[in-house]
């Protein structure tokens, strides 16, 4: 039977990466200094997780997939995992860039899934920014001038963001993720992105990284005008709390602030717990396993009721795919 799992943390090198991971989340990748993605759970061809815990050790997530699709899935048929987990944290802004839907992304690369994601803020310094959408008023005519002049930030809407906000960015929305922010990202399985804006950095080689203007400027969505953080609406539950966070065609989010014991349901398909903050004990069955702020654990189905016992106060979201 399928218990509860962790997974080997899968530490991503750029150049606007840095120590961010290993100072707030304890991501251990010793002397490497340029670390700015830890990808959690991921059945992506570039990357696959491997199980960190229990009799299934060592063994990847494809290969759970391959054999224990039911009891992970409930009867759901998915290709491959369909969702991804990273934590992020940047020591510089990372690039400006846009997302392709399914359709596109499957024309561009056969076999590769659009990416629509949410970030969660675990992190921020006072006043910081990230950018998503664009300015009201900004055409696509305008956008295209500026981008010839070489002057795309005014065309750019800013979020001021503080911890606990979180972002919903579909696929077609302009965005970038700033320095000083340290997000959980959930995503759909795929890694492409195609880059507008690099801000003049180069890259490792010396050279300016490569950008994907006709891409991007393919996908874009020229009518998102100055999108904000996701309104919370809290429903008390004893001690704890829990908000309805994101309901989009690929996957669902609650956030839950746990000060006592709660049991959850898998309602017919997998879940996965992200820690934002505290750490608990998630029981389901006879097997128990402790979760810490900055780690991802993944639930399968066959897991009908877990309970989660909380060791102090604690802050997951909790997801699944649609």
């Amino acid at each position: 039977m399928l218990y509860p799992m962790k997974f080997s943390p899968i530490l991503k090198e750029f150049i606007w990466g840095g120590q961010k991971l290993k100072k707030y989340l304890k991501k251990d990748y010793g002397p490497t200094v340029k670390i700015g993605e830890s990808w959690e759970i991921s059945d992506h061809d570039n990357d696959i997780s491997i199980v960190s815990n229990g009799e299934l050790a060592g063994k990847s997530l494809r290969w759970l997939i391959e054999n224990y699709s039911r009891e992970l899935f409930n009867g759901h048929k998915y290709s491959k995992f369909p969702l991804l987990y990273k934590f992020i944290g940047p020591e510089d802004d990372l690039s400006v860039q846009v997302h392709p839907d399914d359709e596109y992304a499957n024309r561009y690369k056969p076999g590769e899934l659009g990416k629509t994601e949410a970030w969660y803020v675990m992190h921020a310094r006072p006043g910081a920014k990230l950018i998503a959408g664009l300015k009201e008023g900004t055409t696509r005519d305008m956008f295209m001038k500026a981008e010839n002049e070489g002057s795309l930030e005014k065309c750019m809407h800013e979020v001021e963001v503080k911890k606990g906000d979180i972002i919903f960015l579909p696929s077609g929305r302009l965005h970038a993720l700033k320095k000083d922010i340290i997000i959980n990202e959930i995503q759909q399985n795929s890694d492409t992105t195609f880059r507008l804006y690099d801000w003049g950095r180069l890259g490792f080689d010396g050279k300016p990284r490569p950008t994907h203007i006709k891409e991007a400027i393919d996908v874009m969505d020229f009518n998102d005008y100055a999108p904000s953080a996701v309104k919370k609406e809290w429903i008390d539950d004893g001690a704890n709390r829990h908000a309805r966070l994101i309901d989009c065609d690929f996957f669902s989010i609650e956030e839950h602030e746990l000060k006592e014991d709660k049991v959850f349901s898998c309602s017919g398909n997998f879940r996965v717990i992200s820690v934002i903050e505290g750490s608990f004990l998630v029981k389901c069955a006879d097997f128990t396993l402790e979760c810490e702020m900055g780690e991802s654990v993944l639930i399968p189905a066959i897991c009908k009721n877990y309970t989660i016992v909380p060791e102090k106060p604690t802050v997951i979201l909790l997801s699944y795919a649609r």
